[in-house]
This record gives C-alpha cells, structure tokens and sequence, in this order.
C-alpha cells in the first residue's frame, strides 16, 4: 500500500473513531473529554507507523489524521446538541461552523505535536545495527583510545 493510500485508511478511520466515540460516550454519560483523548490514539498508532522517519513525513499527515478525528467528534456533537450546545440553539448550524472548524486546527496541532511526534520517535523493539552505527561507534572508540594515550 503506497503512502497516500495509507493516510486516506487512517483519515477515514480516525473520521469514524471520531464519530463512534462521541456517540458511544454520551450515551454512557462519560466525560465529554474523554472521546477527544481516545481519538488521539489513531494519530497515535499513524505515529507509530512512521517510527524512523523524517519529521516532514509525519506531520503533514497527522495534521489530517487528528483534524478527522476531531470532524467525525463535531459531526456527531452537532447533530445532537449537549447543554453546552443548547445556549447556540436560537442560531443555525451555519452560524457555529467557522468556531467548530478553527477548534479542530487547534486539536489537530495539539494532537500532533504531543502525541503522533512523540509516537514517530519511539525506537523500535529490534533494531539492528547499522554499518553505518557500527563505524560511528569504532570512530568514537578509537578517538576515546587515542586521548586516553595522549594524557
């Protein structure tokens, strides 16, 4: 699966954990902050995909990723206002947009950068060595060696 293909699964999936978790979550009366943590963990597991890779590659990306989450929450708090919502009810829908959609660049950076970054730089479980580390490591030994005979 190319790159694309796998942040369009990850958006869509983050879309629908979005949606599911708001639903599910006011029906069980849980915290209202409860949904927008847990649809955290999509841009969570996408960091964690990319381990390894450059910061530009992880981004852009989890930007999207966080900012679906965030659209599946809203539609799904929009579409059955809570009492928080209830002091918007004398204006359209159309009226709350533009709050609701700078709200979700604000999730979407704060997911980002505390969460699929951090991800993104976990090191992984088994790793092996590189030629190149094992040169770094034999240049840094030999260096160690040779001030140690010089002082």
């Amino acid at each position: 699966m190319n790159g694309w293909m796998r942040v369009a699964a990850f958006v869509v999936a983050s879309l629908a954990c979005g949606f599911v978790l708001a639903e599910f979550g006011d029906r069980a009366d849980w915290n209202p902050l409860v949904a927008p943590a847990v649809a955290a963990l999509v841009a969570a597991l996408y960091g964690l995909a990319r381990r390894g890779r450059d910061l530009v590659e992880v981004i852009g990306p989890s930007l999207l990723i966080a900012y679906a989450a965030f659209a599946g929450l809203a539609i799904s708090r929009m579409g059955h206002p809570n009492l928080i919502a209830a002091q918007w009810l004398f204006d359209p829908i159309v009226d709350r947009l533009p709050v609701v959609l700078l709200g979700g660049v604000a999730y979407a950076l704060v997911v980002t950068v505390f969460v699929a970054l951090p991800a993104s730089k976990l090191s992984r479980w088994h790793r092996r060595a590189s030629e190149r580390d094992d040169r770094f490591w034999s240049f840094v030994h030999e260096r160690a060696s040779a001030q140690k005979r010089d002082a």
